[in-house]
């Protein structure tokens, strides 16, 4: 490298500047996950940057309750006219341990460890160049740290003696709601029992909102029991139309 090259020495590394972007991500039934995001929309004086990154994922696990996940995905980018794609895979135990590992089409191999915790996020990755570019660096380190943050909606309500025979009512009053839907599949339309899936894991979102439900082990073996019967009854209903 020529440290007198004038691209070095202009400055332009050496300055504060300010970068905003927009993103939004959607997730279904915690297993599909599409996002799209302009990270650097606007960079100080600069023209509005149109480069998108967009990525899509989808979180297997061979029974529901398993510990263990895996979740393949990719990854596009555009920049200045120039498209790169990610493809990789993580693995996951028990939302606490991740893994994951990459290609990146630009010759990269993308590697990264990930510890998750109710109260931080903390991370390391590695990217590996392969290609010519390994001349100038072999690759990158990353450090990450995250710490979520609370809504700034209405607060959950702790479980207490007073309010916990409501919870539960309402959570049984919503599984034998899933039950009937279940027991009825044959003589309902695909149309119908979709809706109906909906309104229950709407049900159950809301009273998920309203309470904290996870600090109470009954309550929680509940809502994950709630959980494994929308996913069976979808299972079914996939199958009971694929074969008419």
């Amino acid at each position: 490298v020529d440290v007198s090259d004038p691209t070095i020495n202009n400055g332009y590394f050496n300055q504060l500047r300010f970068t905003a972007g927009f993103g939004a991500l959607y997730k279904f039934k915690k297993q599909v996950e599409v996002g799209l995001s302009t990270p650097m929309l606007v960079t100080g004086n600069e023209k509005i940057n149109p480069s998108l990154i967009g990525n899509a994922s989808y979180m297997y696990k061979q029974k529901p309750d398993s510990k263990w996940k895996i979740t393949p995905g990719v990854v596009y980018y555009n920049f200045s006219g120039k498209s790169m794609l990610d493809a990789g895979v993580k693995g996951g135990w028990n939302d606490l341990l991740s893994l994951y590992v990459g290609y990146r089409t630009n010759g990269s191999l993308l590697t990264s460890l990930t510890v998750t915790t109710k109260s931080f996020s903390a991370g390391y990755a590695y990217n590996y160049c392969t290609g010519d570019i390994n001349v100038l660096y072999l690759g990158t380190h990353e450090l990450m740290l995250s710490v979520p943050m609370a809504s700034p909606g209405r607060k959950q309500e702790a479980i207490t003696e007073g309010n916990m025979s409501n919870v539960e009512s309402r959570l049984q009053q919503l599984k034998e709601k899933l039950i009937n839907i279940s027991g009825s599949m044959e003589t309902t339309s695909e149309n119908e029992i979709k809706k109906k899936i909906r309104s229950a894991n709407t049900e159950l979102q809301k009273i998920l909102r309203e309470y904290k439900t996870d600090n109470v082990d009954s309550l929680s073996k509940q809502v994950k029991e709630l959980n494994n019967i929308m996913d069976d009854i979808d299972k079914k209903r996939r199958m009971l139309y694929r074969k008419i």
